[in-house]
């Protein structure tokens, strides 16, 4: 079990340390002692994150001194990893760098553009941002609220080993309602925020099901009317990202749509695509570029609402000027959920809200 001595609750600005420097020689050594010079190089300045702050003492205004117990291991992706803790009693999620990632300049970067970014983030669809807690900078980590419930695509696996019936319930739609809120959410921002990896892995849910969205590793503010760098994960890409076009945030919705076809299904997209000649599932290289050409969509069960399955295949249109905005897509969900599910507002509303 780790002991993480100090919470700085911050927001970094967008800054880089001379690319000479190699980034272990940068962090090497660094203690709590140190950080404020530290801090300084990356343009890093304190804020408080969240209302139970005003009962922390921060001295000059840069940080304050608390304990983060670091325990068991949750998920490990290719640059990072995260763990369940503790801090100050209440249970939190803990993400660092792996170790080889500490020693790039370009991952801290990104690590701390990611935190910046979390740290703005003020809704109850969006996984809460804590703080950046550390002993030295080479275990800089962030920690944000845990979700008891895991991710969606657990959920979804188990569903599918229970032989959880096919389509949606009121649990699925308010599920894709949360998700929906979310992305309102980060679209409706100045300059907007475009989500770029949006897929059941990045949809966390708490103990009673509500569902909020996490990971903003690879999103970015739209400073520009479009964007063309080609990131995200390749099944729930839009076309025009595979295909390095100009994209906006109609590509959230792209993914959003893939999204409700599990949700639907519960299983990966596209598994019903076959070859033909062998029956045997088609290679993810071969399926994408059947996407880009509009030859293959995800597929919606016959059990599944027909108004769900129009709003999921709406949203997959190759054309990006098909699909809804986030906004036309929540109002659509609640009217679903108020209508043919006979769902009231209340019902749906999540407890933080």
């Amino acid at each position: 079990m780790l002991r993480l001595t100090s919470l700085i609750l911050l927001v970094a600005a967008k800054g880089s340390v001379n690319a000479t420097l190699e980034a272990e020689e940068v962090f090497s050594g660094i203690n709590c002692a140190g950080t404020p010079d530290v801090l300084a190089m990356y343009n890093v300045y304190s804020i408080c994150a969240d209302d139970g702050c005003s009962a922390i003492d921060f001295g000059n205004g840069t940080y304050c001194m608390a304990t983060v117990l670091v325990q068991q291991l949750i998920s490990r992706g290719g640059y990072g990893e995260v763990y369940y803790g503790l801090f100050n009693g209440q249970q939190v999620a803990i993400k660092m760098l792996l170790p080889k990632s500490r020693k790039s300049v370009k991952h801290v970067n990104d690590f701390l553009a990611e935190v910046k970014l979390m740290a703005t983030m003020d809704h109850p669809c969006i996984v809460q941002f804590v703080g950046v807690a550390w002993d030295s900078l080479t275990d800089l980590c962030v920690v944000s609220e845990y979700m008891e419930g895991g991710d969606l695509r657990a959920l979804l696996s188990s569903y599918e080993a229970q032989n959880y019936k096919l389509g949606f319930d009121r649990t699925k739609v308010i599920i894709a309602l949360h998700v929906a809120h979310a992305l309102t959410y980060l679209h409706s921002l100045n300059p907007p925020v475009l989500h770029r990896d949006l897929k059941l892995k990045n949809i966390l849910m708490s103990s009673n099901l509500e569902a909020k969205v996490t990971d903003f590793g690879i999103s970015r503010e739209r400073v520009d009317q479009t964007m063309t760098a080609g990131v995200g994960t390749s099944l729930w890409m839009a076309p025009e990202m595979m295909m390095g076009e100009r994209y906006d945030d109609k590509a959230d919705m792209f993914s959003f749509g893939v999204v409700l076809s599990e949700l639907d299904q519960h299983s990966l997209p596209y598994s019903h695509a076959k070859d033909n000649n062998s029956g045997r599932k088609l290679p993810d290289t071969a399926i994408l570029q059947m996407v880009t050409l509009g030859q293959i969509r995800v597929e919606f069960s016959s059990e599944a609402l027909e108004s769900m399955v129009q709003l999921g295949m709406a949203c997959v249109s190759v054309d990006p000027k098909d699909r809804p905005t986030a906004a036309e897509a929540l109002y659509k969900l609640q009217v679903i959920l108020r209508q043919e599910l006979e769902v009231s507002p209340d019902e749906y509303q999540t407890t933080e809200a």
